[in-house]
């Protein structure tokens, strides 16, 4: 199997399903040895990604009520009149349900599975809609599993939805979409950890946010693409990695101060109005 890198959800949702099990049996955290077992077995290369910060963050700073940082509906007064306009915002509310999920907010869960599918029926390649009654069926089962509160079983499907996505449009000859997917998730994925840190600091626990090696892997792909230059929020997508990038670069001793978790906050609060 060809290596690949970890950019967003898997590697932080399999590991999820870990830490959930593990918590059923009143058991502290994943061990790093489970970690790389699992992303021995799937053969990554290894990149820190968003997704799995809500784990250490549960674990860290305790219990955190995401819905106070998330526009659980789609906002009626952005236009999102692109399919690329239309992905970014996917793999927002991909991100979203993904924190909500750690939280189990069954309620808040369900109505951003219900935008996730309004999202998909809007986007349309080749005159199809990506909304395949396949993918109708996959999003009904999860709703079903977040209003049991299975929650191993809804990291799952949340993980299996993201990657059949990226998959058909790759298929489809629209990498760059699978791309636009990733860094939606990601960036609000981060906001939300920043977020979280905003309200409960601990310096130790914030090297968890130095995720360096995957932006300038993410600031790589984007620039590369040549579809996504003609895209008009690719510069604004490359401004925010950017200075996300140099904010980082400052930290000293692998930790962030309290300031510097500020700043980031206000990087990813002026991202969301392009998002």
């Amino acid at each position: 199997m060809k290596k690949s890198f970890i950019t967003l959800s898997l590697i932080g949702i399999l590991t999820s399903s870990i830490l959930f099990a593990k918590a059923n049996k009143k058991e502290e955290v994943i061990t790093e040895a489970e970690k790389q077992a699992v992303m021995a077995e799937n053969n990554f290369n290894i990149m820190p990604d968003a997704g799995a910060l809500a784990n250490s963050l549960k674990k860290n700073l305790g219990d955190i009520n995401w819905v106070d940082f998330i526009n659980i509906k789609i906002d009626p007064k952005k236009k999102y009149l692109t399919n690329e306009d239309k992905v970014l915002n996917l793999g927002v509310k991909g991100a979203d349900a993904y924190f909500l999920a750690i939280a189990a907010d069954v309620s808040n869960l369900v109505a951003v599975s219900s935008a996730i599918n309004l999202i998909l029926n809007k986007i349309i390649v080749n005159k199809k809609s990506i909304n395949t009654r396949a993918r109708k069926v996959k999003l009904k089962k999860l709703k079903k599993l977040v209003e049991l509160k299975k929650w191993n079983k809804v990291l799952t499907e949340i993980t299996i939805l993201k990657e059949n996505i990226n998959s058909d449009f790759e298929l489809l000859d629209n990498a760059h979409l699978a791309l636009l997917n990733d860094i939606g998730g990601w960036i609000e994925g981060y906001r939300l950890s920043v977020e979280g840190f905003k309200k409960n600091y601990k310096a130790k626990d914030t090297i968890t946010l130095l995720q360096n090696n995957l932006i300038n892997y993410l600031l790589k792909k984007i620039k590369e693409s040549k579809k996504l230059k003609s895209f008009a929020k690719t510069s604004n997508i490359i401004e925010t990695l950017s200075s996300i990038k140099i904010l980082l670069a400052k930290a000293k001793n692998d930790q962030l101060t309290k300031v510097q978790i500020e700043e980031l906050s206000k990087i990813l609060t002026n991202a969301k109005h392009y998002l």
